[in-house]
């Protein structure tokens, strides 16, 4: 994308921005005039430098090295307990769990459909639970901390499970309900989980702070009630009662992201071994 800097180091003509997939700014470079037109999305090798990283080489299609460009898909399931509108799009926000989100939808962009009636439904106090799915893309200016989603679909659903969701999020059914995990502002889950007869492990990308996943997540883990079980090597394991998280960090190469892993079976004692 064109540089967000207007002044000091870093800024200048023909320098561009590269984003992670989440959105979030990991460095810059320059483009000399009078190359081809940059697309919204590259593959390249970079001389690593500041302010700005050096341009050595595009890996195109097919070469060795290329990353193809991933898929962010988001996804949330809830009670619709904010709602707003005008001719543009619209901000619905969602609960469950005790955890509020908020989706900037812009009318242009829907892939699928949308129920026309969910303000009025609010404002009758009728209870309504809606599912939500898109591909995530970076937040609109206008609405910074809202989650904001192309190719979007909104379905009025009877209840929300864990199977009810393009892109499932870790969790789990305990005694007292649904047990899960929800990423922190500004990561995003990419791709589709890989589900196996043991565990499934989910892919995530937090921008630049991807390089120290453990420590990215261990916030959000601890306001959300993971107890750490401690690190070992390149990853870290959290209990929630006798449920499992593990958090393993990427190898930084393109495409290697950090991960996020469910044990299938839960463990046999709530204490950590």
């Amino acid at each position: 994308m064109a540089n967000s800097l207007t002044s000091g180091q870093g800024s200048g003509p023909n320098t561009y921005e590269l984003l992670s997939p989440t959105g979030l700014s990991v460095a810059r470079f320059g483009w000399a005039s009078g190359q081809a037109a940059l697309g919204t999305y590259i593959c390249a090798r970079f001389i690593v430098g500041a302010p700005m990283l050096g341009f050595e080489s595009l890996i195109r299609p097919g070469e060795p090295g290329y990353a193809p460009e991933p898929t962010v898909a988001s996804d949330s399931c809830g009670s619709v307990t904010a709602y707003a509108a005008d001719g543009a799009h619209m901000l619905v926000t969602l609960t469950a769990g005790g955890l509020a989100t908020q989706y900037d939808l812009q009318y242009q962009f829907v892939g699928g459909s949308a129920p026309t009636d969910i303000g009025a439904r609010l404002a009758a106090g009728t209870p309504q639970l809606v599912l939500i799915t898109g591909r995530q893309v970076p937040p609109d200016s206008g609405s910074p901390n809202a989650i904001s989603l192309r190719d979007y679909n909104v379905a009025r659903v009877a209840a929300c499970t864990p199977t009810s969701s393009v892109n499932p999020r870790p969790g789990f059914v305990g005694a007292t309900g649904r047990i899960s995990f929800t990423l922190p502002l500004g990561c995003a889950y990419i791709g589709q989980p890989v589900v196996g007869s043991d565990q499934t492990t989910f892919s995530f990308d937090c921008g630049a702070a991807s390089r120290d996943a453990r420590g990215t997540l261990a916030p959000a883990l601890t306001q959300q009630g993971w107890t750490s079980c401690g690190a070992v090597t390149a990853t870290a394991t959290w209990a929630n009662g006798t449920h499992r998280l593990i958090v393993a960090e990427g190898s930084g190469s393109p495409g290697e992201y950090p991960t996020l892993t469910q044990p299938a079976r839960p463990a046999a004692t709530s204490a950590c071994s």
